[in-house]
């Protein structure tokens, strides 16, 4: 069953402790990249941190600064949403500060369950994650990218991360045309996941919430022109 100690809000974390992280002889170096961002992972940390700095220089770095930044407006929102870092804050700026969760990339087989009826545990928890997401105006919009997805089997839970190309709803608005698309996405992916990206091994009712936007029917075009 999922861990559910691992909802609990952590403490506070200071600037001082976070520059700690890279200063003296200590040596790191960034485990990854996000979007247009570097991802460092302190994993010994007390508590486990990830943070996100900016990734280049010039206007590259200008543009990384500020996806980082509106990621973590997306982050604001989502504070205390099960299957979502804990966001520690942006510090200086440009440092965005996570809660390190456990987990690897996702595999799609290791969650989907073709034909059943129900999707596995780490599924449902990520169906509910992605409801209150949207309830609070944030479409992620790249779930499909393997990468924006933590596996735990151990806990049964599957993270959502990187929230860099999310779309924020502007609050006390009806959702829109480009909200309703981004939030498809995320649901297709969410089905994809659970079960496989045909349709034909969904249970019906999944498979009418299912539907191909525009560009992934045109981009499934292009593959089949290609394949043949």
């Amino acid at each position: 069953m999922p861990d559910e100690t691992l909802t609990r809000p952590p403490a506070a974390i200071s600037e001082e402790a976070i520059e700690g992280l890279f200063a003296g002889s200590r040596r790191v170096r960034p485990q990854g990249t996000g979007n247009q961002s570097k991802v460092w992972i302190f994993a010994d940390h007390d508590p486990p941190l990830v943070v996100k700095t900016p990734r280049s220089r010039g206007v590259g770095r200008w543009l990384s600064r500020w996806m980082i930044r509106r990621e973590y407006r997306a982050y604001e929102r989502l504070e205390g949403v099960p299957g979502v870092p804990h966001c520690y804050g942006l510090f200086r700026g440009e440092w965005l500060v996570l809660s390190y969760e456990p987990g690897v990339k996702i595999r799609p087989k290791e969650v989907q369950t073709p034909h059943a009826t129900t999707p596995a545990p780490s599924v449902v928890g990520l169906r509910r994650t992605i409801a209150e997401m949207h309830r609070r105006g944030v479409a992620h919009t790249d779930l499909k990218r393997h990468d924006n997805l933590l596996y735990s089997a151990e806990h049964e839970r599957i993270t959502v991360t990187d929230f860099g190309t999310a779309l924020l709803r502007p609050k006390n608005r009806p959702p829109g045309p480009v909200w309703r698309w981004a939030a498809q996405q995320d649901w297709n992916a969410w089905a994809r996941y659970g079960w496989s990206k045909h349709p034909e091994f969904m249970p019906p009712a999944i498979a009418r919430l299912h539907r191909r936007t525009l560009v992934e029917r045109v981009a499934k075009s292009v593959r089949d022109l290609f394949s043949d």
